[in-house]
């Protein structure tokens, strides 16, 4: 093979960063994998590579990765960015101080409420700040079965996949006492899926240990268990917590926006947005990066923004 050029090397460092971010902490793998799959090379052609053994064209499959990381290069470069750091609002810090005590107290806990308030933020900083203690998964409409459950739980914990009965197995071999599972967008799980991840928690009650079992998610997921008639599961809630976009306060927007923390007139429109608008705190971010990038975040580029959007945001 020939030797790679400064672009195609500069690419392949970009991998082993990329590689390294994403494997499991636990058991020091995956990352390739992962890291192949999100950038859209095949990891069996970059392993090749990385070893000097592909016979290929190598420039063809690296121009891809090429692109991609300049891309996103780009993308960080660009004037107008959306900041998707954690930011501690009232509302994701009361979903963070849920999933720590339902971490600490076992069992299961619903943590429900209006879209965009702040959850899922709330659920990846808590997973980032606790690996070695935390299972993170989320699910949707397509990923929802008890197997895809159990292939998702046992992949962060290194568990090969195999029979379902094998693969639980595994799973509580792998986890250990004072452990939390967080699955978000919980409100797309069957009855019978979250009977089934519950059989984790009651294995560890059952010889004097903690398990916690955080379902997050809209506010169907405990009314569904209850129109199901769920005993076996509703028993086992220790608390169902609520947040909705009425909760949400200035002072969180002022922490998510610090650009107009000062400019009062600015930030009641956008508490306004948040309160009455489906997306919440989405809806007003969107709102502020659409006037941001006219170039204006006074109230007034703000309610120009809301106009161009109209349908989205309340005039």
């Amino acid at each position: 093979m020939k030797e790679l050029t400064a672009k195609q090397q500069w690419a392949m460092e970009k991998m082993s960063a990329l590689s390294e971010e994403l494997m499991n902490k636990e058991t020091g793998k995956g990352g390739d994998v992962a890291a192949c799959r999100q950038v859209g090379i095949s990891d069996s052609v970059y392993n090749a590579i990385k070893k000097g053994t592909y016979t290929g064209n190598v420039g063809n499959q690296l121009k891809k990765v090429i692109e991609y990381f300049e891309n996103k290069e780009q993308a960080a470069a660009a004037e107008i960015v959306t900041d998707r750091s954690y930011k501690p609002t009232s509302i994701s810090t009361m979903v963070y101080k849920a999933i720590k005590s339902c971490q600490l107290r076992g069992g299961i806990v619903v943590i429900q409420g209006d879209p965009g308030v702040g959850k899922t933020q709330a659920c990846k900083e808590f997973y980032k700040d606790n690996r070695g203690s935390s299972v993170f998964i989320t699910v949707n409409s397509f990923v929802k079965s008890q197997r895809t459950i159990l292939e998702l739980i046992g992949k962060q914990l290194g568990v090969s996949y195999g029979a379902s009965s094998r693969m639980w197995q595994e799973i509580v071999n792998k986890m250990s006492d004072g452990m939390v599972i967080i699955i978000d967008e919980a409100q797309h799980l069957t009855g019978s899926t979250i009977d089934g991840i519950r059989s984790f928690c009651d294995v560890f009650a059952d010889q004097g240990q903690t398990l916690g079992l955080a379902l997050v998610g809209n506010d169907t997921i405990y009314s569904k268990i209850k129109k199901a008639g769920l005993n076996q599961i509703d028993n086992r809630i220790k608390d169902v917590f609520n947040f909705s976009t009425a909760k949400v306060k200035a002072d969180d927007l002022k922490l998510l926006f610090p650009e107009i923390a000062d400019d009062d007139e600015a930030i009641n429109f956008l508490l306004e947005i948040t309160h009455h608008n489906d997306k919440s705190i989405r809806g007003a971010k969107n709102l502020y990066y659409n006037a941001k990038s006219q170039h204006d975040v006074s109230c007034s580029g703000l309610a120009q923004a809301a106009k161009i959007r109209n349908g989205l945001f309340i005039n």
